[in-house]
């Protein structure tokens, strides 16, 4: 349609783009023309899942390679979910190649709905690799894959389980905050031994248009000259 930036965006006519896309779009060109569309909302609305995904720098065909980075995802994802000290009901996982590449086309994802609601780690870890079996195909260059953890509820909200096991949990909560506290300070600092060495296609990230990052690195920050 010829859209090149958002003020191309802003000069088409919303009711032609919400006919054309979705009234979700449709509110893009409202707001980007000063007309607010959206109600500001002061009380806390609670998140209602965590998403954790990346595509692959490479093309993935190896199947170890793709699991590892589920793993990875799923530790972020368990991080981020104590961070904010809720629990996860649902564990999904997703992988895909690429639409625009030419290769075969191929998607798909698979959900579980665990026996009660956690935040560790390591009971989702266990799943991801039998989630995987179900959704597999060789024969496919992946380019993307996740995890989402969905049906959250805060830790002092969640009903126990008759049949959970309580026992080790009070030690398993320390070691999983303390897990947490030693990445918060240095990412990657602990890591489960099934996410890899952290090399090859499923790791590595496309940084060709990485914004600069001067307000966070010393060694970025511009230098004034003068000539």
């Amino acid at each position: 349609m010829g859209i090149q930036t958002a003020l191309d965006l802003a000069q088409c006519n919303p009711e032609h783009i919400r006919a054309q896309y979705s009234v979700v779009l449709a509110r893009t060109v409202r707001e980007l023309n000063g007309e607010s569309c959206i109600e500001l909302e002061t009380s806390q609305v609670e998140q209602q899942q965590i998403l954790c995904s990346r595509s692959f720098g490479q093309r993935v065909t190896n199947r170890g390679a793709l699991r590892e980075a589920l793993v990875r995802h799923t530790a972020n994802a368990c991080q981020r979910l104590g961070s904010q000290s809720m629990v996860a009901g649902q564990y999904s996982i997703f992988i895909r190649t690429s639409p625009f590449s030419g290769d075969p086309y191929y998607a798909n994802s698979i959900n579980e709905r665990l026996p009660w609601p956690t935040d560790d780690t390591g009971v989702l870890l266990n799943r991801a690799d039998r989630l995987l079996d179900h959704i597999w195909r060789d024969g496919f260059r992946y380019a993307k894959a996740g995890v989402m953890l969905t049906d959250l509820y805060p830790l002092t909200a969640n009903q126990p389980d008759l049949f959970q096991e309580p026992a080790n949990q009070p030690r398993r909560q320390e070691l999983l905050s303390l897990v947490d506290r030693l990445n918060h300070e240095r990412r990657g600092t602990v890591t489960f031994a099934s996410e890899g060495q952290k090399t090859g296609a499923a790791t590595a990230m496309r940084q060709d248009r990485l914004s600069p990052r001067f307000t966070t690195r010393f060694d970025e920050v511009p230098r004034a000259r003068l000539d």
